[in-house]
């Protein structure tokens, strides 16, 4: 190949690959061209729905949290209105889910979505008929109470008219026992099924059956009295007593049922939302990982990205974090609140990392208000979570106190049953032991009546169960006095002087665990809500002027790749024309000087020494052809020297050539001579044997003979 058209095909290579480079470059300018376009039109967007979905989850299930705190149906309505947002949300998303990982978490996403709201939905349903089926046992106990009252009403007449103080200390006294025996084992029930509707128990204590039991046997024994004669209407009355009592039995069994419903659907409802937050944390990391794979240049674009992230995070981290305060004033579990503490720390952290990129980029005033409605926020939940502490140890100090006031009456009872069973006056047995004994009983009822309105109003918010509870203090109040007007001993005094301040203190810790509910309500249901709508506008706003910096930068980066692709273009126009004048320069001054070596080496070649090469171009290849010059003239002169010596040689060796053939006749004689002489020899050869051969013949026979006569001689001897 000549070396004209190698140098074409190096400076042809040359310019192929510097074409293909440019065309690499511009591919992949536009491969991140498409894919900053997609960033910004997918997977951006497609982040931010994911981060709102699990915001939108944690609204749900605050919104759920709420309702099983207070009972208020407002949370209950707006946690359908949640859960709608959160289906609009997961309709976004869908619009940008590709690849079959995508696809899958985001189906298997839906189906815990949609078990996440049937579960929810049962919790609700479940959480309003314990609500009602309790509402119903309150209407039955109105009319428990009313025929206990109305029995023991019977009992006292009877007591008045009876003559007979033995016959009253033998069969009324014990009858109205039991009587009283049933109400205060009816109250304790009730008290006990009210705790346990409001407490996270998941199993009912055994001691609501036992109290159930106990009232039921109470009614039963006075029925079944032995001896002792009923009326029919206290017959009746003891019969629906009893029918009661079985109607009340099924109401709680109910109740317990659903109680233990909604403890293993909150149970089944946690793990569905663990599998919600793993498939939303793979579904982010999906989308983070493709964001970093197609963002390989642009390092301020790449800076703002992050800060969107790091912006939705600090909004999931609140609004879990307000989730489980409001889970730790459901459940008093501190498990929760640890936990709400660790999101705590991991919301500060989150908002140093965003204070140092907003530092870089001049918007700390959008942090400053961030960190304000965050701090805010704190300091709403953390008072909330005092308040329910502080709620907390307040109804426990209640039911310390009714506890202690409940067995104060029990041992006055005790005492009163004593002196009845001893008492010799008739007069004093039924009007001052049996009355006092009674209103005891009253204000033990009014008591627990207080207690199940505190839990009532806790349960439902109901503003007519503090009118009740009101009256029920007076209530208690009145009772307190009247019992001060039929006792007058020591005992009685000193009961009256303990239970009066520890009713006043009951009181005091009733009021303040309603303002405390209160306030709690408020501060879930409306403070920390419009609180967290004021950070959400906030983040938004962070988000939106992040966003712009991005569509800015993305802009810049765009203007960039326009001009980086404007240059490469022309870097490959002035390379294609750089190639051709090196190719049209090769040719002109190196090509054409050696293509006319070639031709002179060639003409040189065919014996034309005489030839002489007129290059001159001032280079090697001038130097080149004058070093062909004078190798042809030295060619030259040794062609002519070889000449005169072949024309010398020539003739030296036509002289031996005769001198040869003048020798090749003497010894063609000679040889003639030889053959002669050869002749002769072999002549005389012959004649020399012939002559020889008779001689030896016969001296041979002659020995032969001598050979044989001596032989014979000797074996005669022998």
């Amino acid at each position: 190949m000549r070396i004209s058209r190698k140098i074409g095909i190096s400076f042809f290579i040359t310019f192929l690959l510097v074409i293909l480079l440019g065309a690499l470059s511009i591919y992949s300018l536009r491969h991140i061209y498409r894919g900053l376009g997609q960033v910004f039109s997918k997977d951006l967007p497609a982040s931010r729905s994911t981060y709102q979905i699990v915001i939108s989850m944690e609204k749900v299930l605050s919104e759920l949290n709420n309702f099983l705190i207070t009972g208020n149906e407002n949370f209950r309505i707006s946690y359908k209105d949640s859960y709608k947002i959160m289906q609009e949300d997961m309709a976004g998303l869908g619009r940008f889910v590709s690849g079959e990982e995508e696809r899958g978490l985001f189906e298997e996403t839906e189906g815990l979505i949609e078990d996440i709201n049937g579960i929810a939905t049962g919790i609700f349903e479940k959480k309003k008929d314990i609500n009602d089926l309790f509402k119903d046992i309150g209407a039955a106990e109105v009319k428990y109470i009313e025929r206990l009252d109305r029995l023991f009403e019977f009992e006292e007449n009877k007591m008045k008219a009876e003559k007979d103080f033995l016959l009253i200390q033998a069969q009324y006294i014990p009858a109205s026992q039991l009587i009283m025996e049933a109400r205060s084992g009816f109250s304790d029930l009730l008290d006990e099924v009210a705790r346990y509707i409001s407490g996270g128990e998941r199993e009912a204590p055994a001691f609501i059956a036992n109290n159930l039991l106990a009232a039921e046997k109470s009614i039963r024994d006075y029925k079944n009295y032995y001896g002792y004669s009923l009326s029919d209407k206290e017959r009746t009355l003891a019969t629906e007593l009893l029918d009661l009592s079985g109607k009340i039995k099924s109401l709680v069994d109910s109740i317990i049922e659903r109680k233990e419903g909604v403890t293993l659907d909150i149970e089944s409802l946690l793990a569905k939302e663990k599998n919600f937050i793993e498939h939303m944390d793979n579904m982010i990391s999906i989308r983070k990982n493709g964001i970093s794979s197609k963002l390989g240049v642009g390092a301020a674009l790449t800076e703002d990205i992050p800060a969107i992230h790091n912006i939705s995070r600090l909004e999931k981290d609140i609004a879990h974090s307000w989730r489980m305060s409001g889970k730790y004033i459901l459940t008093n579990d501190k498990a929760c609140k640890d936990f709400y503490f660790q999101l705590r720390q991991s919301i500060d952290k989150g908002l140093k990392d965003y204070g140092r990129h907003a530092q870089l980029r001049g918007t700390e005033k959008f942090l400053d208000d961030i960190v304000e409605s965050d701090n805010s926020i704190l300091e709403a939940v953390n008072s909330s979570m005092e308040v329910f502490e502080e709620k907390e140890a307040g109804f426990s100090e209640l039911l310390s106190i009714k506890a202690g006031i409940d067995k104060k009456i029990d041992a006055l009872l005790e005492q009163k049953n004593s002196r009845i069973k001893e008492a010799k006056d008739r007069q004093e047995v039924l009007e001052k032991l049996v009355p006092a004994r009674w209103v005891l009983i009253h204000l033990k009822a009014e008591l627990s009546g207080a207690s199940r309105l505190v839990v009532n109003y806790l349960a439902e918010q109901e503003p007519r169960y503090k009118d009740m509870y009101s009256e029920t203090y007076f209530n208690m109040k009145k009772y307190l006095s009247k019992y001060r007007n039929l006792s007058k001993q020591d005992v009685d005094s000193r009961f009256i002087e303990e239970v009066e301040p520890a009713l006043d203190q009951f009181n005091t810790n009733v009021l303040n665990v309603m303002e405390n509910h209160d306030k709690i309500i408020k501060e879930r249901g409306w403070t920390i809500v419009k609180l967290e709508e004021d950070l959400k506008e906030r983040l938004d706003k962070a988000v939106e002027v992040e966003i712009s910096q991005i569509e800015k930068n993305k802009k810049d980066l765009m203007g960039r790749i326009a001009v980086i692709n404007t240059l490469i273009f022309l870097i490959m126009g002035v390379v294609a024309f750089i190639a051709v004048f090196v190719i049209i320069y090769t040719t002109r001054s190196i090509t054409s000087p050696i293509q006319k070596l070639y031709d002179g080496a060639a003409v040189i070649g065919r014996g034309n020494l005489d030839h002489r090469l007129d290059i001159k171009t001032g280079d090697e290849i001038q130097d080149l052809a004058e070093g062909f010059n004078t190798m042809a003239g030295e060619l030259k002169e040794l062609y002519t020297n070889l000449e005169n010596k072949v024309k010398e040689r020539t003739a030296q060796l036509a002289e031996a050539n005769k001198t040869l053939a003048s020798r090749k006749d003497e010894l063609e004689k000679t040889n003639e001579q030889l053959k002669d002489l050869d002749r002769m020899k072999s002549d005389f050869v012959s004649n020399v044997v012939h002559e020889l051969r008779t001689p030896l013949t016969i001296i041979k026979g002659n020995i032969d003979t001598i050979e044989k006569g001596y032989a014979g001689k000797v074996q005669k001897i022998i």
